[in-house]
């Protein structure tokens, strides 16, 4: 694991950075701007406790300093204070900002220990292959490219820059909140396995990750083949039970995940899907319920969706 020389073509002159205001984003910050980008800075106030304030400070002064945008937005005060919905008031926030100022790519600050941390916790969730092949170098998100460029750079090395370049930077309390199920893996599990049975477990799960990020997208384009054969000819939106049957479980699952995501189906799970693979079985209801007030039918051994 090594921070990489100069930044990947990926990330373009002007982009959104995510700015939290801890060591991760503002060395990042530092390198990008060395390396000649001039970004949006972004930052998203949570507001969990009032010392977020003071990170928005920091953060707008640092990017003055340094002569680049800021944007800034607060959480709405009915926010519940989760962890999951947080991190999607904070994406939708960073997409806004790409959107309005007409840029293609958000970079986020996350490093290898985050990917180990982020594996470990939808491995306690129950995920698939998907869920546990973790965060990617780079992804999509509202027509918006994701990119990680330091995903493979541990926190220690990041920490070691960053007090080589004299930076300064602001210590979240919330990270060492272990009622958070992300601070109880970063505080309590990960220096169990650290010391327990493996020094190297971050690079050890990061090999693991990618390892499963490859095989997610041979599966994902073996799904999407399959998804195209199963359609029904006259009525491109059904799906035929015969050509379903046929399928593999993790194939017949992938398909069923694209074509509800086709369908803009929200919030589908595992319990979803599996329901819609029984719905396949003879002599089982010809009707479930999906999220979103839609469901999924059987009918002359075709699925479709209302």
């Amino acid at each position: 694991m090594a921070i990489p020389a100069s930044p990947p073509a990926e990330i373009p002159e002007r982009f959104v950075f995510a700015l939290s205001g801890g060591v991760d984003s503002v060395c990042l910050l530092d390198w990008l701007v060395m390396a000649g980008r001039r970004p949006v800075v972004a930052h998203f106030n949570h507001r969990w406790a009032k010392r977020e304030d003071t990170d928005a400070r920091f953060c707008a002064k640092l990017a003055s300093d340094l002569g680049l945008p800021f944007a800034l937005a607060a959480a709405p005060p009915t926010l519940p204070r989760t962890e999951e919905c947080a991190r999607a008031a904070r994406y939708r926030f960073l997409l806004s900002v790409a959107r309005r100022r007409h840029l293609g790519v958000i970079v986020i600050a996350h490093n290898a220990d985050d990917q180990a941390e982020t594996l470990l916790l939808r491995l306690l969730r129950g995920a698939g292959t998907r869920g546990l092949a973790a965060m990617r170098t780079e992804s999509e998100m509202g027509g918006t490219r994701i990119v990680r460029p330091w995903l493979a750079a541990s926190r220690a090395e990041i920490l070691a820059r960053a007090r080589t370049r004299g930076l300064t930077w602001r210590e979240d309390p919330f990270n060492r909140d272990t009622r958070l199920l992300r601070s109880r893996v970063r505080h309590r599990l990960m220096p169990l396995l650290r010391r327990q049975f493996a020094p190297d477990i971050v690079t050890r799960l990061g090999r693991t990750a990618a390892i499963l990020a490859d095989e997610d997208r041979w599966l994902d384009q073996a799904a999407l083949q399959a998804l195209a054969r199963c359609r029904d000819r006259s009525q491109p939106a059904r799906l035929v039970k015969p050509a379903l049957d046929a399928l593999p479980p993790p194939i017949l699952r992938r398909v069923l995940l694209l074509w509800f995501a086709e369908h803009r189906i929200p919030d589908i799970g595992f319990a979803e899907v599996e329901s819609a693979i029984g719905l396949l079985e003879s002599g089982k209801p010809a009707k479930i319920n999906l999220p979103g007030a839609r469901f999924l039918r059987r009918r002359e051994k075709r699925l479709f969706i209302e």
